[in-house]
């Protein structure tokens, strides 16, 4: 079973998870006994903030859980299950500049559409002897090796009479919290394609952070020149979690989607807002979580979804829900399992799910081809 993920996002400029960036403050201030004192206070206060005593899976989660004696998953995102707590002896890899390259740059390639397979089972390896031994060095000589492979892959030209996917999004289109994020949920709707269209291609366009500002000033061009048949679009998310009015929302979305419908033949497939507020990492009452806490509360879920309705009856989109699946969970609990450990970003079980509900929009709209 592959032991590492990106849970986090390949993020543009300088942002990154927020924990993470606490974690590496800290880190870089403290002697590993400082550190330790650390992560015990900050457990111990995220179990007080925890309104029913159970550990969450969600930001500080897993500290509380090490401090019980479970075990601890941590940056750079792998799976770590059967890592005991002095595995933090290792967290000098947080700073590492080459691992934050690194995960770029698998990301792009991955949305790129290059084949991961032994770049995932060669990066499990190398973890898994870094695991160990503790060699660093022999851990980063072994990732600069896959580095060099991912950069010598170049995609071919997009012509027009390929079928061509491309998802425009932000970290969970990315692949973020899938394990690896070539399971991520992009990726299984493509493998979906390629048995109705043998030749299929994807061009992931999705970056951790996005807002749809972004989409509309970056992605949007680059899915143009891609000559899309299919395009799957999820909006908004950042938006809502940094206070972005509902109004410019639209105003972005209307904008992509007027283009796309212009100059593409794409059936589009967007997605509403999933409720955010019953993402595990929502639940915490850490300081840091407030503003977006509130910015995520379900008055503006339900805002941010009238636009979205309006727009999509307006141009005609194929219109998904992949928060279904929480609304209707039967507990909080059946939620949790389905996240990260970070609480945001869906776990492959959380990714299998939103595949099957985008590939049935996807369906709807493709109906006349692929019968």
């Amino acid at each position: 079973m592959c032991r590492f993920a990106f849970v986090g996002e390949a993020r543009s400029g300088s942002q990154e998870t927020e924990w993470g960036d606490a974690v590496r403050r800290r880190h870089a201030q403290l002697g590993l006994s400082g550190v330790l004192a650390t992560l015990v206070v900050f457990g111990l206060q995220v179990g007080a903030a925890w309104p029913d005593g159970a550990p969450p899976i969600g930001v500080g989660g897993q500290l509380t859980a090490a401090i019980q004696g479970a075990k601890l998953e941590f940056w750079p995102q792998r799976f770590a299950a059967d890592r005991p707590l002095l595995s933090l002896l290792s967290l000098p890899l947080l700073r590492d500049r080459e691992l934050k390259q690194f995960k770029g740059l698998y990301f792009q390639k991955l949305g790129q559409g290059m084949d991961m397979a032994e770049v995932d089972r060669a990066m499990e390896a190398a973890f898994a002897r870094y695991d160990r031994t503790r060699d660093r060095g022999q851990l980063m000589r072994a990732l600069r090796d896959l580095e060099a492979r991912l950069r010598a892959y170049q995609p071919p030209p997009y012509a027009e009479e390929q079928f061509v996917y491309v998802a425009m999004g932000a970290s969970i289109s990315q692949g973020g919290g899938a394990s690896p994020a070539s399971r991520g949920w992009v990726y299984l709707v493509h493998k979906r394609l390629r048995r109705l269209f043998p030749a299929a291609r994807v061009r992931n366009l999705a970056v951790g952070g996005t807002t749809t500002r972004h989409a509309r000033e970056v992605q949007l061009p680059e899915a143009l020149r891609c000559h899309p048949d299919v395009v799957t679009y999820t909006a908004g998310m950042n938006d809502l979690q940094y206070g972005v009015a509902a109004a410019e929302v639209r105003r972005n979305v209307d904008f992509v989607l007027v283009q796309l419908r212009a100059k593409t033949r794409a059936k589009i497939v967007m997605t509403l807002m999933p409720p955010g507020y019953r993402f595990p990492a929502f639940r915490l009452t850490l300081p840091k979580l407030r503003d977006r806490k509130r910015n995520v509360r379900p008055e503006r879920v339900a805002q941010f979804n009238g636009v979205f309705r309006d727009l999509a009856a307006r141009h005609g989109v194929q219109l998904v829900d992949i928060g279904s699946f929480l609304v209707h969970a039967n507990s909080q609990a059946e939620v949790d399992a389905l996240f990260s450990f970070d609480g945001v970003h869906p776990n492959n079980a959380g990714h299998a799910k939103i595949a099957d509900i985008f590939w049935s929009g996807i369906r709807k709209a493709l109906k006349p081809v692929s019968e």
